[in-house]
Order: structure tokens, then C-alpha cells, then sequence
């Protein structure tokens, strides 16, 4: 999930900003969520100052009642990871102290295929963010945590924390089960309110679920049986 956060006080840059994230959107195939303001409000600090991943801030520099490097500033302070897009009616070079800053701020001028290159920089962003491939990668609680797709069968919910079951470990993580969710590939689905599965490692379903490497688990209840199911069913019909 890449979740957008724009800022621009004229609707028609606010409009065009729309249509690139969704063009990256549909192109991509990534999930999003977009947050789109025409000032820097009380509902951009709170999306701001969230615990949302993955964010790229497109920003507008001058509203008529903030400047937008100083709301910047603001942000870097307490994240130092998301990317930071300005758009602006002068060229990078305008900002030279800006450019040498260990900020990481990035310039788009606001010319005729400012929307292009806004699609590049997303691109970009993409690439780094799922840059581990076929890998679920988060940083939960300052542990950095990476494992692969393939090699987990299922999550599940115990003692209010999350427990990833893979084919030779149990990996526990204090990130939501619907998080996690977001996170991972179609083929992740729930069996049970506190539990996903991965659709590729079942090998049998019946009243539980059983996985290719022998483990098992009995989270699998009525509301979720028959879309567990219906999918396994359709990754058969695949080979």
C-alpha cells in the first residue's frame, strides 16, 4: 500500500495530481490510498503526523496561508523516510540550499509534462518500496523484518499481537492483522477474522486447513470457508 498526501491551493493542479496518482494506480497495479487538501489544514496534519507506510507527499510550496518547505521541514523532523515531492513554478536550481540539505526534498516544476514526470518519480518510489521482490518487508517496533511469500502459510492473531507462521519459523509482529493484509499479495486471504492464508501452500481443506509442508490450523470459520474455497479451487485450475 502507497498512500498519497497532496497539497495545492489551485483545483486544477489539485485535479491533474489526482490523475497521475490514479494513471500510477491503474499502470502499477499497487494498492493506494490518496489524501488530496487544498491547504496545509488541520486534516493534512492528522493524516501527516499518522503511522501510515509507504507515503509520498506531493506538496505545493505557497498557499495563501502557509508555505509549504516550512510544513515540509515539520514532517522530516519526525519522518525521515517518506518521499517529499514539491511541485513549483521555478525551476530546482531556484533552491540551491534546499538541494544540498540532507532533507531529501525533490523538485517538479509545474510545466506542461509535470504529470509525466510525477509518474516517474511514483514509479521510482514503487521500485524502491517493493524493491524486496516477492517479499513481505516491514519495520515493526524497530526490528526490521523480511520473509518471503513463498515461504509463509499463514497469519494469525493471539494475545493481541500477530504471528506469521512460514514453513520453518513462527515471526511475531505487533502490526494489525489488516495491515499485514494490505501488504501481501492477492493470493493472501482470510480464513477467520484472525487469520490469513496463503492460497498457494494449501494442499487440503476441509474442516481445517492443511499446507504443503505439513502445518496445519483450524481457523477457518463459516463467514470465510466458502471464498477459501472458492480460491483454492482457482489456483488448482491454474496447473
Amino acid at each position: 500500500m502507497i498512500n498519497f498526501i497532496a497539497v495545492d491551493d489551485i483545483e486544477f493542479f489539485r485535479e491533474q495530481i489526482n490523475e497521475a496518482i490514479l494513471s500510477f494506480s491503474m499502470k502499477s497495479d499497487i494498492p493506494i490510498n490518496k489524501y488530496i487538501f487544498d491547504e496545509y489544514n488541520r486534516d493534512f496534519r492528522k493524516i501527516s503526523n499518522s503511522k501510515l507506510e509507504n507515503k509520498i507527499y506531493i506538496l505545493d510550496i505557497e498557499t495563501p496561508k502557509h508555505n509549504g518547505i516550512d510544513e515540509a521541514k515539520k514532517i522530516r523532523k519526525k519522518d525521515e523516510n517518506s518521499t517529499i515531492i514539491f511541485l513549483t513554478n521555478y525551476e530546482s536550481t531556484y533552491y540551491p540550499t534546499l538541494l544540498r540539505s540532507n532533507m531529501k526534498f525533490n523538485f517538479i516544476s509545474k510545466g506542461e509534462v509535470f504529470k509525466v514526470i510525477l509518474n516517474n518519480y511514483f514509479n521510482i518510489v514503487a521500485n524502491n518500496i517493493y524493491s524486496s521482490g516477492g517479499k513481505l518487508t516491514l519495520n515493526d517496533f524497530n526490528a526490521f523484518i523480511s520473509v518471503e511469500y513463498k515461504d509463509i502459510d499463514y497469519i494469525y492473531s493471539k494475545d493481541n499481537k500477530n504471528i506469521i507462521k512460514t514453513k520453518t519459523n513462527e515471526i511475531t509482529v505487533h502490526k494489525s492483522l489488516d495491515f499485514l493484509l494490505s501488504n501481501l499479495p492477492s493470493y493472501f486471504i482470510k480464513s477467520h477474522r484472525a487469520c490469513v492464508v496463503n492460497i498457494k501452500n494449501i494442499i487440503y481443506i476441509k474442516k481445517e486447513i492443511k499446507f504443503s509442508d505439513g502445518s496445519k490450523t483450524d481457523l477457518l470459520s463459516r463467514t470465510y470457508k466458502n471464498e477459501v474455497i472458492k480460491a483454492y479451487k482457482k489456483e488448482q485450475d491454474l496447473y
